[in-house]
Protein backbone atom coordinates (compact mmCIF):
# COMPACT_ATOMS: atom_id res chain seq x y z
CA UNK A 1 0.00 0.00 0.00
CA UNK A 2 1.31 3.11 -0.54
CA UNK A 3 0.93 5.75 2.15
CA UNK A 4 0.06 8.66 0.16
CA UNK A 5 -0.35 12.60 1.59
CA UNK A 6 -3.15 14.85 0.50
CA UNK A 7 -4.15 18.20 1.50
CA UNK A 8 -7.78 17.18 1.25
CA UNK A 9 -8.24 15.27 4.53
CA UNK A 10 -11.09 16.95 6.34
CA UNK A 11 -11.81 15.64 9.97
CA UNK A 12 -14.88 17.35 9.91
CA UNK A 13 -17.21 15.84 7.17
CA UNK A 14 -17.08 18.60 4.56
CA UNK A 15 -15.20 16.23 2.59
CA UNK A 16 -17.14 13.70 1.11
CA UNK A 17 -13.85 11.78 -0.51
CA UNK A 18 -12.35 12.15 3.24
CA UNK A 19 -14.57 10.52 4.80
CA UNK A 20 -15.04 7.65 2.49
CA UNK A 21 -11.63 7.28 3.71
CA UNK A 22 -12.26 7.26 7.24
CA UNK A 23 -15.28 4.96 6.75
CA UNK A 24 -12.95 2.41 5.25
CA UNK A 25 -11.93 1.76 9.18
CA UNK A 26 -15.17 0.84 10.05
CA UNK A 27 -16.21 3.33 13.28
CA UNK A 28 -18.67 0.80 15.05
CA UNK A 29 -18.71 -2.76 13.89
CA UNK A 30 -20.81 -5.63 14.03
CA UNK A 31 -20.18 -7.03 17.67
CA UNK A 32 -18.31 -4.06 18.33
CA UNK A 33 -15.00 -6.17 17.87
CA UNK A 34 -16.04 -8.64 20.35
CA UNK A 35 -15.03 -12.09 19.65
CA UNK A 36 -16.05 -15.49 21.47
CA UNK A 37 -13.41 -18.27 21.74
CA UNK A 38 -13.37 -21.60 23.21
CA UNK A 39 -15.85 -24.43 24.48
CA UNK A 40 -17.19 -21.40 27.23
CA UNK A 41 -16.89 -18.95 24.79
CA UNK A 42 -14.77 -16.77 26.59
CA UNK A 43 -14.97 -12.35 24.92
CA UNK A 44 -11.93 -10.97 23.82
CA UNK A 45 -11.45 -7.85 22.22
CA UNK A 46 -9.52 -7.51 18.79
CA UNK A 47 -6.53 -4.95 19.64
CA UNK A 48 -7.18 -3.53 16.90
CA UNK A 49 -11.03 -2.75 16.87
CA UNK A 50 -9.75 -1.52 19.93
CA UNK A 51 -7.23 1.10 18.11
CA UNK A 52 -9.80 1.87 15.28
CA UNK A 53 -12.19 2.99 17.85
CA UNK A 54 -9.39 5.36 20.06
CA UNK A 55 -8.41 6.89 16.38
CA UNK A 56 -12.00 7.66 15.79
CA UNK A 57 -12.38 8.85 19.58
CA UNK A 58 -9.67 11.47 18.92
CA UNK A 59 -11.28 12.29 15.47
CA UNK A 60 -14.38 13.29 16.65
CA UNK A 61 -12.94 15.31 19.47
CA UNK A 62 -10.72 17.28 17.06
CA UNK A 63 -13.77 17.78 14.94
CA UNK A 64 -16.10 18.58 17.23
CA UNK A 65 -14.68 19.86 20.57
CA UNK A 66 -18.10 21.58 21.21
CA UNK A 67 -20.10 18.14 21.63
CA UNK A 68 -20.49 16.33 25.12
CA UNK A 69 -18.53 13.56 23.81
CA UNK A 70 -15.71 15.05 22.91
CA UNK A 71 -15.13 16.65 26.25
CA UNK A 72 -14.41 13.18 27.95
CA UNK A 73 -10.79 14.18 28.97
CA UNK A 74 -10.13 10.59 30.59
CA UNK A 75 -11.55 8.57 27.53
CA UNK A 76 -9.52 10.69 25.41
CA UNK A 77 -6.25 10.00 27.55
CA UNK A 78 -6.74 6.62 27.76
CA UNK A 79 -7.07 6.57 23.74
CA UNK A 80 -4.41 8.46 23.20
CA UNK A 81 -2.34 6.54 25.61
CA UNK A 82 -3.10 3.11 24.30
CA UNK A 83 -2.26 4.29 20.79
CA UNK A 84 1.30 5.62 22.45
CA UNK A 85 1.43 2.26 23.64
CA UNK A 86 0.19 0.35 20.30
CA UNK A 87 1.93 2.58 17.90
CA UNK A 88 5.03 1.45 20.19
CA UNK A 89 4.75 -2.50 20.02
CA UNK A 90 4.17 -2.31 16.06
CA UNK A 91 7.67 -0.06 15.55
CA UNK A 92 7.50 0.33 11.93
CA UNK A 93 11.24 -0.36 10.56
CA UNK A 94 9.81 1.35 7.04
CA UNK A 95 12.77 3.90 5.99
CA UNK A 96 11.07 7.07 4.75
CA UNK A 97 12.67 8.72 1.69
CA UNK A 98 13.88 12.29 1.92
CA UNK A 99 12.20 15.16 4.41
CA UNK A 100 8.30 15.47 4.09
CA UNK A 101 9.07 19.24 5.24
CA UNK A 102 10.29 19.68 0.97
CA UNK A 103 7.61 18.04 -0.61
CA UNK A 104 4.53 19.35 -1.87
CA UNK A 105 1.48 16.93 -1.09
CA UNK A 106 -0.56 19.13 -3.78
CA UNK A 107 2.05 17.36 -6.83
CA UNK A 108 3.76 14.65 -5.06
CA UNK A 109 1.15 13.10 -3.06
CA UNK A 110 2.80 9.19 -3.33
CA UNK A 111 4.93 8.61 -0.19
CA UNK A 112 6.16 5.33 0.49
CA UNK A 113 4.70 1.96 -0.41
CA UNK A 114 4.46 -0.45 2.98
CA UNK A 115 3.45 -4.01 3.12
CA UNK A 116 0.40 -4.57 5.09
CA UNK A 117 -1.76 -7.37 6.99
CA UNK A 118 -4.82 -7.78 5.64
CA UNK A 119 -7.29 -6.23 7.25
CA UNK A 120 -10.29 -6.82 5.44
CA UNK A 121 -9.90 -10.72 6.36
CA UNK A 122 -9.66 -9.55 10.06
CA UNK A 123 -13.36 -7.96 9.00
CA UNK A 124 -14.18 -11.52 7.43
CA UNK A 125 -12.98 -13.32 10.58
CA UNK A 126 -14.77 -11.29 13.04
CA UNK A 127 -17.93 -11.58 11.15
CA UNK A 128 -17.71 -15.15 10.59
CA UNK A 129 -16.79 -15.18 14.57
CA UNK A 130 -20.28 -13.37 15.46
CA UNK A 131 -22.38 -15.36 13.05
CA UNK A 132 -21.30 -18.64 15.30
CA UNK A 133 -21.86 -16.99 18.39
CA UNK A 134 -25.46 -15.18 17.22
CA UNK A 135 -26.29 -18.72 16.01
CA UNK A 136 -24.99 -20.54 19.47
CA UNK A 137 -27.38 -17.98 21.39
CA UNK A 138 -30.11 -18.75 18.84
CA UNK A 139 -29.48 -22.58 19.43
CA UNK A 140 -29.27 -22.65 23.39
CA UNK A 141 -31.86 -19.73 23.94
CA UNK A 142 -34.61 -21.73 22.69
Amino acid sequence: MGLDETVHFAIDGSDPSAEAAWRTTIWYPPGLGRVRLGPDHRIFVLGWYHELHCLHALKFAAAHPEREEAKDDEHLHHCLNYLRQALLCEASGTLEKGDFLDRDFEHQPQGDIVICRDWERLFEVHAQNLREWVEWLHHWNR
